[in-house]
């Protein structure tokens, strides 16, 4: 099985014994200068993905002189995500409306640009397609720029989404690529809009993979749940 060691940062010390087994996350392969775990810690840095193993780790002296860690795992699993990690985030609202009422809102070009775009921002579709296979282009604005840089130009977010799946009125599956220059925003994204029937109407959760490591977590959802109100809005005005 492959051993490895982890540098430690300068003034960081080690609490555990000489040696102790544990069970930790860590990239596959371990690296030499990849982290500075502890027991119990989460040894994943960049976008690696982690497989869980069993190993023991203890205090060596490194070539370079310096005091490391070195790992000699004793269980090692590679089946899990090698590759990128896949960051989900996600948000829900309940809508007073039925789910067929919901769903055609999330496939008509005037009713998503009307809804979609969330607080701040406006939006316009270039491209029309509504199939599975198909897809739309959208361009989102800020209406004030100063403290909301677009991925795309100063002032535009622009995103090719494509209709992964269409199941009435069940589920809308989107994949999303955003126009832009900064490596941090490349990647697809999945966006998955679950409807679920309920007493009062529609629950609506919205799940989006993969996401580029580019857009921050606590934006996004709050822009999800911005599109969710607007979606509520827009559906029960309607009715």
């Amino acid at each position: 099985m492959p051993e490895a060691f982890a540098n430690i940062e300068a003034g960081w010390r080690p609490e555990p014994v000489e040696s102790t087994e544990f069970i930790a996350a860590a990239p596959a392969p371990v690296r030499s200068g990849t982290a500075a775990c502890g027991p119990g810690s989460d040894c994943v840095t960049g976008l690696w993905s982690a497989s869980l193993m069993r190993f023991t780790l203890s205090k060596k002296r490194l070539p370079s002189g310096r005091t490391g860690l070195h790992f000699r795992p004793t269980r090692w699993d590679l089946s899990p995500r090698i590759g990128p990690v896949r960051r989900t985030d996600s948000a829900r609202r309940m809508i007073a409306a039925p789910p067929a009422i919901v769903y055609g809102a999330l496939v008509d070009r005037e009713s998503i640009e009307a809804w979609l775009p969330p607080d701040g921002m406006s939006g316009r579709v270039e491209r029309w397609d509504p199939r599975p296979g198909g897809g739309f282009r959208m361009v989102l604005t800020y209406l004030d720029a100063a403290d909301n840089p677009g991925k795309t130009s100063a002032s535009t977010d622009v995103v090719d989404v494509g209709f992964a799946a269409l199941v009435p009125p069940e589920r809308v599956v989107q994949s999303a690529v955003f126009e832009s220059e900064d490596p941090s925003f490349a990647g697809t994204m999945t966006m998955t809009w679950q409807l679920t029937a309920t007493r009062g109407g529609t629950e609506v959760t919205v799940t989006a993979t993969d996401v580029p490591p580019g857009i921050d977590r606590a934006a996004h959802e709050a822009g999800i749940a911005s599109s969710l109100a607007n979606l509520a809005s827009y559906v029960e005005g309607s009715l």
